[in-house]
């Protein structure tokens, strides 16, 4: 832990996932779940390749010209990208995918000093999602620990289909005008309103606004935006997408190599293989299809237009924007694309990662090192104060300030009531085994009534300690409801705050400054 400064939030680094899943496990250095994947070695012999990108820079947006300028060399052969990418969610999303940028910005700014060969930070923007439920909302937690959503709609002829290309309509300004009076007002709202109301407007496509909000968040770090979706990206995409299809059967017995594998460790499948199916969407015009395998081809969906696998190459040859890849295949058309040296992943990439080594041999692409996204909580000095005064750390507060409630009352219950409450317990445990004994001897029979004797003393006394514990609760109700609102902060909904809360509430309370202490904890030099 360490502290960011004057008045601003203390950045407590937490575990990437849960202890038992691959990315906890991986962060606990056990070699069960790293072996699954290609972990980094030390950043002065990352591979450099030398391979030229099969792209230009026209999919790509750089935050500086720094970047601009490394791109350019990156993409003759001269260095590496260090890539980590995120749905385009409505106004940036949660926190988790700041912490996923600046971890890919401080990785590449190791290699690029250790080995003097440009390396860039390249984030992949994954329009081609259709989960609206996901990305089209957007929250955040207010000061009083209220999480604050909204959340479009698509439209009828949006609704299953990608949501890069969706234009923005009007259903936005108000959406986030919403917004951003949840996030409150102060000397730094004005700043932190206009980069979203610059970015979010009527016409635009979530892709772009999502592309020119996070580019304004990070615009003093070298990074740069890579959209799959650019006429250039697609046309480059072709053979990759072709070998989906014609190596389909063998690219899924490839993927349940991987999946065995994972299970073998102990570890449950992040992915499944779609049933009877390629690695590869299709957009029919109304929704993004898995194409099924059938007798000489495949089918759109279930239920869609079957042509045979030389009528779909041919398709996708004229049409290569109606076509996309599997969650499972994406990450190596990436790698296919561009000269990727390390991706950093989030719990939930790692977890799916462990089931690609076997794909990405099969598709015959290099398999970059994979490393995990640094996690915090932002605790606050209010709710730093808060639980400085009850000798708690944020750590303890997943459970919902349970644990700690519970040590409060306990700590605060008068000695000598401790005291006699035990003796009680003691006393009428005592009597009752004695009585039960001598009645055993002359009266055999009763031993269920004896335990339900027990029993029902036992509750007396529980319900007699909860009526002196909710006495101690009253007169300590300060500090245990400034817990449970520092619960609340940090872990709103029961869940981690990097997965609910967005950068906007801490920007408009704590300004750029925020910005550039969370860039610091990362390890970035020059942050923002």
């Amino acid at each position: 832990m360490s502290t960011a400064g004057g008045s601003l939030p203390r950045f407590v680094g937490i575990r990437p996932g849960p202890a038992g899943s691959v990315a906890g496990d991986v962060h606990d250095g056990r070699p069960t779940a790293a072996d699954l994947l290609h972990m980094p070695g030390p950043d002065g012999e990352v591979q450099l390749g030398g391979r030229r990108a099969r792209v230009s820079e026209a999919p790509f947006t750089a935050t500086t010209r720094g970047a601009a300028a490394k791109l350019d060399r990156i993409l003759n052969g001269e260095g590496v990208l260090v890539s980590t990418g995120q749905q385009p969610v409505l106004f940036t999303g949660p926190l988790f995918t700041l912490y996923k940028s600046l971890t890919a910005v401080a990785h590449a700014q190791r290699i690029e000093a250790a080995t003097g060969r440009p390396a860039l930070a390249s984030f992949w923007i994954a329009g081609d999602d259709h989960d609206w439920d996901e990305v089209g909302t957007a929250s955040l937690v207010d000061r009083n620990g209220a999480i604050r959503r909204v959340k479009i709609v698509p439209e009828q002829m949006e609704a299953g289909r990608s949501v890069g290309p969706a234009r923005l309509g009007k259903r936005v300004r108000p959406l986030l005008e919403e917004f951003l009076a949840a996030a409150g007002e102060s000397e730094f709202a004005a700043a932190t309103s206009g980069l979203l109301r610059a970015s979010y407007t009527e016409g635009a496509c979530m892709s772009d606004a999502f592309r020119d909000a996070f580019a304004g968040l990070l615009g003093n770090v070298d990074l740069v935006l890579f959209n799959p979706a650019h006429d250039e990206a697609r046309t480059a995409a072709v053979p990759f997408l072709t070998a989906l299809l014609e190596q389909s059967e063998e690219a899924g017995e490839a993927f349940e190599t991987g999946t065995a594998e994972v299970i073998s460790r102990g570890y449950d499948p992040q992915l499944r293989r779609p049933e009877g199916g390629a690695q590869l969407f299709f957009d029919d015009g109304t929704a993004r299809r898995h194409l099924q395998r059938v007798a000489g081809g495949f089918r759109a969906g279930k239920e869609g237009e079957a042509a045979s696998t030389s009528e779909w190459r041919a398709r996708l040859e004229a049409e290569p924007a109606r076509f996309s890849p599997a969650a499972a295949t994406r990450p190596i058309l990436e790698s296919w694309l561009l000269p990727v040296a390390r991706t950093i992943l989030g719990p939930g990439e790692m977890a799916y990662w462990a089931q690609l080594g076997p794909l990405f041999e099969q598709l015959n692409v290099r398999r970059p090192e994979t490393a995990s996204r640094q996690a915090w909580l932002v605790v606050e000095p209010r709710v730093e104060r808060w639980l400085a005064a009850v000798e708690a750390d944020p750590l303890e507060l997943e459970d919902g300030g349970v644990a700690i409630e519970s040590r409060i009352t306990s700590e605060h219950r008068p000695e000598e009531i401790e005291r006699q409450l035990a003796e009680l317990r003691g006393a009428l445990e005592e009597k009752t085994d004695l009585l039960a004994a001598a009645t055993r001897e002359r009266l055999p029979g009763l031993d269920s009534a004896f335990g339900k004797t027990r029993k029902l003393l036992g509750d007396a006394i529980e319900g007699l300690e909860a009526t002196i514990d909710a006495r101690v609760r009253e007169s300590r109700q300060t500090s245990i409801d400034r817990v449970r609102r520092a619960a609340t902060l940090l872990y709103p909904d029961g869940r981690r705050q990097e997965r609910i809360d967005s950068v906007f509430s801490f920007l408009v309370r704590y300004g750029p400054s925020f910005l550039a202490a969370l860039a610091e904890e990362h390890g970035v030099r020059d942050g923002p």
